[in-house]
């Protein structure tokens, strides 16, 4: 099937408005029409957004949604000579009128619902729910809309909403999740909305005779809180072969694995009269078009961008000549990356500890008490020896490198640092970003304390993933390997051998370690001291006084900031 995707339209009143808005979806149906008329268009999916601000500028909200329909959705269902149920639509946060909840009852489910059991019992007690009146009028809209569809075909309730469309002798099921029901400030709504898994487990007894089944939301699952967010990644692996979303304005599209299952996930970029002037290529207008071919068993996606002169073009530069082309994996290939996914989901669900290295976590404070909410990077500086002759004074020069850099190098680095100089933590730091950059790929991390070798790296390893042996070993020898080692010793001199030993013997494998010092640039410890392996020299330096300023504005929130409370 063929399926055109797009977001966030941020429909406003305006006359002028209107004007650019209707030029705006003329040059799209422009463009699509030759890629249509290749090889027709199954499906529309909208992800959101299709008003702006609770649609402020009009008389009333339904208004902004009748407008949007009309202006909209009849002229690309009608270019496209598609019947209405093959436009399918989820709420997003522009989608909510904010004010017709009161912020007192806010401010209460803020604070209630914070773990899994608590939301569970409000999604079941609340499908009609007094305190989600924002999301009513959307619902509205949503059931007039399809109110001439058996209810074969649609189910919906105040949260999820479900459908059924027959493509090319398949049934294609779809479940269009609700993300918005919890917004309430756009700026701060990142890990605190909600979505609740049970809007995907109450889904599966309607979707369970469908061949392919879809999920839409306006939001990714990662935005919500984090709580939440693991087990969303695996019911929607699990339960669905594609997962579309919007709300960030830029486009991104990747194939993921997981030991549940493989989801294939497309983010659209915005399409609004706002951004026709934007400069930024991520950013700009635009919109998708994919191929998603079960029987031949790959996914093609094209990425349309707005260029100068506000006409929408391919992308070229998407995949090979504007065509991302992905294999849908089978047979070994399939079985050796949800191993992957086993480790690293395995490693995300532990990943809670590294909030335990903070002073905040458990003292009786407001202070922050999530790793990310207070980390600020410190100055790191690589040591290069600009006289490479061995004499007791070897000079060297510095540059800055950033935590990007070390991650995308190949090299081996050692991080050296006095004592209580951030060593850990930049190591759980690094940790981090490794997982969040791993979407599929064949890198896996492993934290190890030095100290902890015994015979072997691969045994340290081992434990650290909590896999078999033949497993661990089987990916040691196939996958990237990052280790990530705190606390290393050079005068541990067996330990060292059996490090050296396993780089050696895993040219696809590097490490990152940290070491102590006991002065600040003691080249006693020099990295070049030992010649049996490379690596780089980085320092930790201290704070400057910008960075002192941003750890203490992370630290003082607004809850514990005595001037917000003298204010308040």
């Amino acid at each position: 099937m063929r399926i055109l995707h797009f977001s966030d339209f941020h429909l406003d009143k305006t006359p002028v408005n209107i004007s650019k808005s209707q030029k705006l979806i003329d040059n799209m149906i422009q463009t699509i029409m030759p890629y249509h008329n290749e090889r027709y268009i199954d499906l529309i999916i909208f992800t959101g957004d299709m008003v702006d601000v609770g649609g402020k500028s009009f008389d009333n909200i339904q208004q902004g949604f009748q407008t949007f329909k009309n202006l909209i959705i009849t002229p690309l269902i009608k270019a496209l000579n598609l019947d209405k149920e093959r436009f399918i639509f989820c709420p997003g946060n522009h989608d909510v009128d904010r004010t017709q909840d009161n912020k007192f009852a806010e401010l209460g489910l803020t604070e209630q619902l914070n773990n899994a059991k608590s939301l569970d019992e409000f999604y079941e007690d609340s499908k009609s729910s007094e305190v989600m009146r924002r999301i009513l009028d959307f619902k509205k809209f949503e059931n007039d809309y399809y109110k001439e569809f058996p209810s074969s075909f649609y189910e919906h309730s105040n949260f999820q909403s479900n459908f059924k469309v027959n493509i090319d002798d398949k049934l294609i099921g779809i479940t269009a999740l609700n993300t918005a029901w919890r917004c309430w400030d756009s700026n701060t709504d990142r890990g605190k909305i909600l979505m609740c898994s049970r809007q995907i487990s109450d889904s599966e007894p309607f979707l369970k005779d469908c061949d392919i089944k879809i999920a839409i939301s306006h939001h990714s699952y990662t935005w919500m809180n984090n709580f939440e967010v693991l087990q969303l990644e695996k019911f929607i692996t699990q339960d669905y072969d594609m997962y579309f979303c919007g709300h960030t304005h830029s486009n991104n599209a990747e194939y993921c694995i997981k030991p549940e299952g493989r989801t294939f996930k497309l983010v659209a970029p915005g399409i609004m009269i706002a951004n026709n002037l934007e400069k930024n290529s991520q950013y700009k207008n635009g919109f998708s078009i994919i191929d998603y071919d079960l029987d031949n068993a790959f996914v093609e996606t094209m990425l349309f961008f707005q260029n100068d002169v506000l006409q929408f073009i391919q992308d070229k530069n998407h995949g090979e000549n504007g065509i991302w082309h992905i294999d849908i994996p089978i047979g070994e290939e399939q079985l050796q990356r949800k191993k992957i996914q086993e480790v690293i989901i395995s490693i995300k669900e532990e990943v809670e500890y590294l909030n335990k290295h903070l002073l905040s976590y458990n003292a009786d404070t407001k202070a922050p008490k999530t790793f990310n909410e207070i980390f600020v990077t410190p100055q790191l500086t690589i040591k290069k020896k600009t006289n490479q002759e061995r004499s007791e004074s070897q000079e060297f020069e510095e540059e800055n490198i950033s935590i990007d850099e070390i991650i995308k190098s190949d090299d081996n680095f050692i991080i050296f640092g006095i004592k209580e100089s951030g060593k850990t933590i930049l190591l759980d730091k690094l940790l981090l970003e490794v997982l969040n950059r791993n979407n599929g790929t064949e890198t896996l991390p492993a934290v190890i304390r030095f100290g902890d070798i015994r015979n072997d790296i691969e045994c340290c390893i081992r434990n650290y993933w909590h896999q078999k042996k033949t497993n661990s070993i089987q990916l040691i020898e196939q996958c990237k390997i990052i280790l990530l080692i705190d606390d290393l010793d050079f005068s541990d001199n067996q330990r060292m051998e059996i490090l050296i030993s396993f780089i050696n013997r895993h040219p696809n494998s590097r490490f990152i370690a940290t070491c102590l010092e006991t002065q600040k640039n003691d080249l006693v410890l020099d990295a070049y001291s030992c010649p049996e392996i490379d690596y780089k020299r980085i320092e930790i330096n201290e704070f400057n006084s910008k960075q002192i300023k941003t750890l203490a504005q992370n630290w003082i929130t607004e809850n514990n900031n005595p001037e917000t409370k003298a204010k308040k």
